[in-house]
């Protein structure tokens, strides 16, 4: 279950050398990018951050689009929604198949209609105004303030990070004759066995989490403009209203 806290990479390596008795230098840049490959392993959305390009709160400042397009936030992960940042419009994305071609060639679109519209490619959000100022909100790897990788502070999550780099080292070791195939062999059973644990602890939402989601799928009429109001009231209980015809009462 998600808990919002972190630890540190030197947690996680202290951790690998204390349980295994490692007598061996490990490069610091080989740790980092294993911890970065176990996130987008296990895949779970929780293992990120969330940043908002808002200015607000430590955030980054909003997107300065020009000529079309912006860079993209180099922590960026996954895209979770983007709007216009003065007015507060929501974006979609692009169904264009020429959509990018349609932004560098500057050309008249006669069927184009007033919403504002965005693709992801090549680091880059492209949009469908030339110049303004989007808010993206998106997930983002979750480093320290050193820059270096975060953690989720969950148990199986962080026996799942452990049992990888052990893998990856027991690998190295294996291929230069220094163990046993069993030895390695068993890294590999017990990285298999984390990793399933790590992702299905992750997906396991609170109760509060539940309520959302309950409120969310029992209603008598369908939210389908959501979207428009950043699902801002999604996980709300749906109201129903009786008006009685004889007292002009509401119940």
């Amino acid at each position: 279950m998600e808990n919002s806290k972190y630890v540190t990479i030197d947690f996680i390596l202290d951790k690998v050398f204390r349980d295994n008795g490692y007598d061996l230098e490990l490069s610091y840049a080989d740790a980092i990018e294993w911890v970065g490959e176990v996130h987008g392993l296990v895949g779970a959305p929780m293992a990120y951050s969330t940043r908002i390009t808002n200015g607000e709160n430590g955030n980054l400042p909003p997107l300065e689009i020009v000529d079309f397009k912006a860079e993209l936030p180099c922590d960026f992960h996954m895209c979770i929604q983007a709007r216009d940042y003065e007015h507060k419009y929501p974006m979609v994305y692009a169904t264009n198949t020429y959509h990018t071609s349609y932004i560098d060639n500057s050309s008249t679109d006669l069927y184009s209609q007033s919403t504002l519209t965005y693709g992801l490619d090549a680091n880059y959000i492209w949009t469908s105004f030339q110049t303004g100022q989007v808010e993206l909100a998106y997930k983002a790897f979750p480093v320290d303030d050193k820059g270096l990788p975060k953690i989720p502070d969950n148990q199986k999550y962080i026996e799942a990070v452990a049992a990888y780099i052990r893998t990856k080292i027991d690998y190295k070791l294996w291929r230069q004759g220094k163990i046993k195939a069993e030895i390695y062999s068993h890294s590999q059973q017990e990285w298999t066995w984390y990793v399933a644990a790590a992702k299905t602890s992750l997906q396991i939402p609170s109760i509060d989490k539940m309520e959302g989601l309950k409120n969310q799928y029992l209603r008598l009429i369908p939210s389908i403009n959501e979207h428009n109001y950043s699902f801002r009231y999604q996980n709300l209980q749906e109201q129903m209203k009786v008006r009685n015809n004889y007292n002009n009462a509401t119940y």
